[in-house]
Order: structure tokens, then C-alpha cells, then sequence
């Protein structure tokens, strides 16, 4: 869980307080990625505190999920109980039959309680939700950043804390990642032409936003009539995502870690 980077990009540092009740349990990580050395220091403050919430995490992947299968959304995560939403770190490998379009038009939705067809809070792109835009470059800020932006591989991993902006809930809590990507109308027309699995959304003209998507039905974009312009579209890429929450009870609904060998099936690895 990545708050800050050390002005070097060395290190990180977490100042995100994991409150416990009776006690805590500190496990060495598990070194996966090989990494030559990890070093770790543990701050504990003794506090007298009545409503401690503890804070839980939860990592989805959509890594087995098939190319080219085309997804409407990509679950982040959802949890039942009384808490608080703090943020996510989300992995990125777009797929290649994508060729270079950008792939974050996704709307971040996060429905809150008694939320059903439409959330509490609606984002307007994954650049947006990170504070930056046009695209996603690699920094870091204390609460949001994007550490890897490699345009070369289509690789990104980013991270979103809601530490200044806190985001309640007194039942449940579900966070979910429009796939949607864009590209101009021409290049997206090449990839429907070639096979991708694609589901046009929308074409922008700089006159008016022309909607195309009907469920069900897949718009060829060489039909008669239409404009060219920015061309937004459904698409499924390799998304990763670790959720974090404060939740009034250390038990909650979330399904236990997937195993490693799972993670990482189908992975692309450059």
C-alpha cells in the first residue's frame, strides 16, 4: 500500500493507520518478483480508542479471463459491513490486438449502500480518477500516482488513496472499472477489421457525441453515415487490482487470496 515515494524513487512509504483491538500479527513478504532486498520498519502507537475499524485488502485479477473477450466492466472489489472505501492500486497489461489506442476512457464507479443502476460517485476516466489527464504518464503524489507508464510495452500500475477525500459507507461498498479504450475512428476500425473483440461506444466529431453502443448489437464502424472522430469502445484488457478497506469488523465477504500460480496464468511478461 504505497502513500508516498521517497523523492529518490528508491523506496515507499505507508502512513495509512492499521488499527487493531487486541493485537497484530506482522508476516515477512513473500518475495516473488525476486527483488534484492526489502527492508521494512514498523511504527506502533499505543492508543486507547473505542470504534476501532480494522483494515482490510483485497486483490482481484482478470489475468485468466481470455483475450479478447470483451468486458463491459472489471470488478475492483465489493465488501458488506460498516466502513470506509481507502483506495486501490490497479496493474494494466493492455492487449496487444489493441494495437496503440489508449485504454483508460473507463468510468471508476463506486456504488455505495442502497446504490443500484448508477453509483454514489461516477469518474470520468482512470486519469482523472488518479489526478492527472490526457493520457498517463508515470509519477507519484502521496495519494495517487502511476509508477509505471510504459507505452512501449502497454503496461501501467497506478494507485488511488482516498485519505483527504474519505469515502463512507454503512452497509456495503462495490468499486468497478468501465473497460473502455478510444482511439481515432480509422484506427479503431482497423482493429474491428482485423478480429479484435471490440463494442463501439461512442464518436465524438469536436459537434456532437453520437452514441453506438446497443447491448446485443455490435456497430460496424465502416456503416454508412457515420462521422469520423474519437471513436470510444468496450475492450478487455489484463487489469489487477488490490482494494483497501476500513470495515467495522475484522470479518467480511471477500474470497480468500487467489493462489500465485492463478495471478499470474496467461500473463503477459516482457
Amino acid at each position: 500500500m504505497n502513500s508516498s515515494r521517497i523523492p529518490e524513487g528508491r523506496s515507499f512509504q505507508c502512513f495509512i493507520p492499521m488499527p487493531f483491538k487486541t493485537g497484530a500479527v506482522l508476516r515477512s513478504p513473500t518475495n516473488r518478483a525476486k527483488i534484492s532486498h526489502i527492508v521494512f520498519t514498523i511504527s506502533i502507537t499505543s492508543l486507547m480508542m473505542s470504534g476501532v475499524q480494522t483494515i482490510c485488502t483485497f486483490m482481484h485479477t482478470g489475468v485468466v479471463i481470455p483475450q479478447l473477450q470483451c468486458e463491459r466492466f472489471r470488478d475492483v472489489a465489493e465488501v458488506s459491513g460498516n466502513g470506509r472505501y481507502l483506495g486501490a492500486t490497479v496493474g494494466v497489461n493492455a492487449n496487444l490486438a489493441y494495437l496503440k489506442s489508449w485504454w483508460g476512457e473507463g468510468e471508476v464507479k463506486i456504488y455505495l449502500d442502497s446504490d443500484t443502476d448508477y453509483p454514489t460517485l461516477n469518474g470520468t476516466g482512470t486519469e482523472d480518477y488518479i489526478g492527472t489527464g490526457w493520457g498517463q504518464g508515470a509519477y507519484a503524489n502521496s495519494f495517487a500516482g502511476c509508477l509505471i507508464a510504459d507505452n512501449e510495452r502497454k503496461q501501467w500500475s497506478f494507485y488511488r488513496l482516498h485519505v483527504p477525500d474519505p469515502v463512507f459507507f454503512s452497509n456495503k461498498c462495490k468499486v468497478a472499472l468501465q473497460q473502455i479504450g478510444g482511439d481515432a475512428k480509422a484506427e479503431v476500425l482497423k482493429m474491428q477489421k482485423a478480429g479484435a473483440k471490440l463494442a463501439p461506444v461512442t464518436i465524438d466529431d469536436g459537434k456532437q457525441l453520437l452514441k453506438l453502443f446497443k447491448k446485443g448489437h455490435v456497430v460496424k464502424l465502416d456503416s454508412a453515415g457515420l462521422p469520423d472522430g474519437w471513436t470510444n469502445f468496450y475492450r478487455s484488457d489484463d487489469v489487477s487490482a488490490t482494494a483497501y478497506f476500513y470495515l467495522n469488523t475484522p470479518e467480511n465477504n471477500l474470497p480468500s487470496l487467489q493462489p500465485a500460480s492463478y495471478r499470474v496464468a496467461k500473463l503477459r511478461i516482457e
